[in-house]
């Protein structure tokens, strides 16, 4: 299968050969996909609208562009299997940086050009990843997703940084700072926060230990997103718990092509809302990982039946006073959600952090129907 870019208006008809039977196209605005031969294949014959024979233009000119080919022949339902699968990613790459597929429309200040060129390799590389699922192709080893890779690496606390506020008990195992390529640097972890009559799970981000922003984020399969903006009003979206088969994270910056290799379990993907659309994560020989990558509701550790009346704090700090009593007595750090010296010695940070959890939930239930708000 062959794909081709940019023909010229008076090519009306593409003809070409299968297994010696006669078949034809027409371009779709300059664009057309021939199942078996490639470009230079001499059964491939281009037509006016009267039928008459044009020539092509010289075949290396850049504009006139062959995105990919596998060399191979296919069967009816592979070729309608990639040519969905490029449609798709077309469509979902188009959507995502703000392109109508249907009328060729784009917001203002973006470049069409770039915006085009953008799609055209992301559903390239998806077109591709597809031929190899289906067994027509191996992916190349040493491969590396297309675009500029934007290196994220451990990161280091400013001089003076104190422990996270009390308020935010610090979930074992989350905490670290990590730097995007010189010129980020902060501190990312997970926690819990009591919003009304519930309380839910975060995810915190920031430069100094009393200055963070915070969300409940999204999560799909294994992997917790939050999207969020930083001082500048910079969008930016951060994954953690990425599964450990996951090599590469490809996605849009600003609108062009980026990719990262997760950190800790861990990506920063600067330039992005978080949108499912336009994050796409690969193994290392380049074969996309399905993943299911959509927002849902907050993750809710307890909850009562209604929320309390508007302005009564009555409720507040219940939950978090609990679980960071609970975390001091079995020796885990509430400001750092290590172990610390202690009963809680040897013991699994995460499961002191769950059964913690447990107690928090245990006594706002308690002070809840103390109230009468149950």
């Amino acid at each position: 299968m062959a794909i081709g870019i940019n023909l010229p208006d008076s090519i009306q008809f593409v003809s070409y050969q299968v297994d010696t039977e006669d078949f034809w196209q027409r371009p779709v605005e300059g664009f057309v996909q021939v199942p078996n031969p490639p470009l230079d294949d001499p059964s491939l014959r281009f037509y006016n609208a009267a039928g008459v024979e044009v020539s092509l233009p010289d075949r290396s000119d850049p504009n006139l562009a062959l995105i990919d080919q596998l060399g191979v022949k296919l069967t009816e339902s592979q070729r309608a299997e990639l040519a969905a699968t490029l449609e798709n990613g077309l469509q979902v790459c188009l959507s995502a940086t703000g392109a109508d597929s249907a009328t060729g429309a784009i917001e203002p200040g973006r470049d069409p050009g770039v915006v085009w060129n953008t799609c055209i390799e992301t559903a390239r590389l998806e077109w591709r990843s597809h031929a190899a699922d289906l067994g027509l192709i191996a992916m190349a080893s040493g491969w590396t997703p297309p675009g500029t890779e934007i290196p994220v690496r451990d990161g280091t606390p400013p001089e003076g940084f104190g422990p996270i506020k009390q308020e935010f008990p610090v979930a074992p195992g989350t905490a670290q700072w990590i730097e995007v390529d010189g010129l980020w640097n902060r501190f990312y972890f997970q926690s819990v926060r009591e919003v009304g009559g519930a309380v839910i799970r975060i995810a915190c981000t920031g430069q100094q230990s009393t200055s963070f922003s915070c969300g409940d984020g999204a999560s799909g399969d294994s992997i917790d997103w939050m999207g969020s903006a930083d001082e500048a009003g910079d969008t930016y979206s951060i994954g953690s718990n990425v599964p450990d088969d996951v090599a590469f994270v490809g996605f849009l910056n600003s609108g062009e092509l980026a990719w990262q290799r997760p950190l800790n379990g861990m990506v920063y993907l600067p330039g992005t809302d978080f949108d499912a659309s336009s994050i796409h994560l690969y193994d290392g020989d380049g074969n996309t990982i399905a993943s299911t990558i959509e927002p849902q509701a907050s993750i809710v550790i307890t909850s009562l039946p209604n929320d309390p009346p508007e302005g009564d704090e009555r409720m507040a700090g219940t939950f978090t006073e609990a679980l960071t009593d609970c975390l001091t007595e079995n020796g885990a750090d509430p400001a750092t959600g290590d172990n610390a010296t202690g009963t809680g010695t040897g013991t699994d940070a995460k499961v002191i952090w769950e059964d913690c959890l447990t107690v928090g939930s245990t006594a706002w239930q308690a002070k809840a129907h103390e109230l009468g708000l149950d």
